[in-house]
């Protein structure tokens, strides 16, 4: 699939190499944060608290592979350590 100029892979949330259950909880908080609101004004922590209740076989995720100019690369990595 192609969008903008991006190519993205939809995979199974469980398949992913990546940490997806942060980021998953990170937009259901967004999203939902006005129902929320009782249990935390912070976006942040209700995210955290709601991230362990992801069954993550039962989601799929879009990920965007991003081709990073060699500049850049060696800048975030510095950045990293």
């Amino acid at each position: 699939m192609v969008s903008e100029g991006y190519k993205f892979t939809v995979i199974r949330a469980d398949k992913s190499d990546l940490d997806v259950r942060l980021q998953m909880s990170k937009i259901f908080a967004d999203g939902f944060s006005q129902w929320l609101v009782f249990f935390s004004k912070d976006k942040h922590k209700i995210a955290k608290a709601f991230a362990h209740m992801f069954v993550l076989d039962q989601f799929y995720v879009a990920v965007v592979i991003i081709k990073l100019p060699e500049w850049l690369r060696i800048q975030t990595v510095e950045h990293c350590q």
